[in-house]
This record gives structure tokens, C-alpha cells and sequence, in this order.
């Protein structure tokens, strides 16, 4: 039996990289769940679209953080996939991860930790009742929690900051890869951990030679040893929103070569800017999450 992926987007429109994944996955003989909160414009009939409150109502933030959608979408989606895991058997997939084969979990467990304690969940799997996902699931139900792998010179600085501190006021990443990488080795999960190259065989330091022309990358090569590339795309929108950029990928570059293998238009869906540079500010204060 075939595992099922799923994603979530929140806007209302998909880009060619977007649409890239999802295509991906559906000519891999997987088509994707894409749980969304509100209508896309032209969504794409190789995805399973999905109501995204069947796994995260307004009643989950209202309760924990009384609004009906948290402000941040990136931390939106951390806590998304933390109750995909206590909900269903999906295995999460980022919108802009590449399926170089089908993703299937082994025992239930589909992750690749960066460096220890830091497991990037661009894909991701545990089972439902894992130790794991539980202490996660706790974790985000909370409101004001601070970090509990945090030392306390971060939780001074932190406080020092925020006179109530939130997931909100965090920086980028607490509530994803690091809170993962904390709870799975304090529960010896990790054993279940796969190569970091099996699932992001290009670093997020890499990123731009996704772009490169030509490429310098065989995508045979690349499905002998890995499941998935991560096309990172932060990385991608800044670097195609650039002043004088089209908002598509250059003739020639890795990214445009898999939008002709899979017949997307790349042309018809360009990329839109939309990165916060006040989260990369935080990011860099606290000196808190490492590339991957």
C-alpha cells in the first residue's frame, strides 16, 4: 500500500514551484493531499484538495491563543503538521519538497535530522501515539511556553524583549525543527532517523545552484540515493524577485528542467514575493536556527 502525502498552503495562489511539488507527487503514483483554508486561484487537479480545518480549526487557536488563525503562517503550519501526525497517517510534505520517488515510512518514521537535536520537517512522519508527537502535541498546546531546551541566558534575552511571551515572539524554527530534534532524542527516536541526504540531498546553502545554468545536477543520479529534494523556497522567491527577475526559472537551471519533465507553465504561475525580513531579523538576534 501506497502512503499518502499531504500539504498545507495558506494564500491564494500557487506558484509554478508549488505546483511543481504537488505534480511531483501525483506523477510518482502519489497524488497529494493539499489542505487549504480558502480557495486557490486555478487549483490543480493533480492534488486531493482538502479543508484544512479537518485537522486545525479556529477552536484549536481560539482555545490556546484566542484567534481564529495564528499571525505567522510558518508557525501556523509547524503546529499543522504536529496535529497531521496525532490525527492521520500522512506523511507531511513541505509545498515546495520535489518527490524524486514515492515517499513511503518505514515502521511509521519518515525523517532526516540536519545535526543532532536539529531535525529540519520539510517531510516528516511519526506515528500517532509516538512519545514524540505527544510531548509535541503538548508543547504547542500551550500558551506562553517557553522552550524547555533553551538555556537560561536565551530565556533573559527572550524576556527582556516580550513582556508576554508567545510562539508568535519566538524566532523562526523553535516550533518546528528544533522542537522536533529536542523531543525525538529525548525520547531515543532517533534510531528511526535516515541519512540527512536521503531526503535533502542539496542543502538549503545550495540553494541558489537550483538556478544555475546549466545544471550541474543529474536527477537520475540524485533518485539512486535520495527520496526528495527540498527546491527551498525562501531561498528560490528572493532570488527570482529580484530587481529585473521574471519570477521564473532561468532556461537551462535544474528548476526549469522539472518544470518541462512535468508540464508545468512556469510562465503562467511566476513567483511572488512574500518573505518577511523581520522574521530573518529574529532569526539572526536570537542565533537560534542553523541552515539546512
Amino acid at each position: 500500500m501506497t502512503d499518502t502525502v499531504a500539504t498545507l498552503w495558506i494564500g491564494p495562489k500557487l506558484s509554478f514551484l508549488e505546483r511543481l511539488s504537488l505534480k511531483s507527487f501525483y506523477d510518482a503514483g502519489q497524488k497529494p493531499i493539499l489542505y487549504l483554508y480558502d480557495d486557490v486561484e486555478d487549483p490543480p487537479d493533480y492534488a486531493d484538495i482538502r479543508d484544512a480545518r479537518e485537522v486545525m480549526d479556529h477552536t484549536f487557536t481560539q482555545k490556546y491563543w484566542g484567534k481564529d488563525q495564528l499571525d505567522d503562517p510558518r508557525i501556523h503550519s509547524d503546529i499543522f503538521r504536529v496535529l497531521l501526525m496525532r490525527k492521520t497517517d500522512h506523511i507531511w510534505v513541505d509545498a515546495d519538497v520535489y518527490a524524486l520517488r514515492p515517499h513511503l515510512a518505514d515502521a511509521g518514521y519518515l525523517f532526516a535530522p540536519r545535526k543532532r537535536r536539529f531535525i529540519p520537517n520539510g517531510v516528516l512522519r511519526l506515528p500517532r501515539e509516538s512519545p514524540a508527537v505527544l510531548a509535541m502535541e503538548d508543547f504547542v498546546s500551550a500558551t506562553g511556553r517557553i522552550p524547555p531546551w533553551w538555556s537560561p541566558e536565551q530565556v533573559d534575552l527572550i524576556e527582556q524583549d516580550h513582556d508576554q511571551v508567545s510562539f508568535e515572539s519566538l524566532p523562526v524554527g523553535v516550533t518546528g525543527p528544533e522542537a522536533f530534534g529536542h523531543f525525538i532524542y529525548a525520547t531515543g527516536e532517533q534510531k528511526h532517523a535516515k541519512p540527512f541526504s536521503y531526503l535533502y540531498p542539496i542543502a538549503a546553502r545550495h540553494s541558489a545552484t537550483l538556478l544555475e545554468t546549466p545544471t550541474p545536477y543529474d536527477v537520475d543520479q540524485l533518485r539512486e540515493d535520495s527520496m526528495s529534494l527540498h527546491l527551498y523556497a525562501t531561498g528560490i522567491r528572493r532570488r527570482l524577485t529580484r530587481r529585473g527577475a521574471t519570477g521564473t526559472p532561468p532556461p537551462g537551471s535544474l528548476l526549469h528542467h522539472l518544470c518541462q519533465a512535468h508540464s508545468i507553465d512556469a510562465d503562467a504561475f511566476p513567483i511572488v514575493h512574500r518573505d518577511s525580513l523581520e522574521a530573518a531579523d529574529q532569526v539572526r538576534r536570537y542565533n537560534r536556527i542553523p541552515e539546512t
